[in-house]
């Protein structure tokens, strides 16, 4: 049961990235612009 609420609660999450996708790439590209590239990759290899 618990791997079937996984794998909806995946499938949700995976609807909302693609229905907010336009938004979130703006959002992270502004970002980079800022940031710089090296300091978004340092926190992705924390993230990950």
């Amino acid at each position: 049961m618990e791997g079937q609420d996984l794998v909806g609660f995946w499938r949700s999450r995976r609807y909302k990235n693609q229905f907010f996708g336009s938004q979130w790439k703006n959002k992270i590209k502004n970002w980079i612009d800022r940031s710089g590239k090296q300091e978004i990759c340092y926190h992705l290899e924390i993230a990950a």
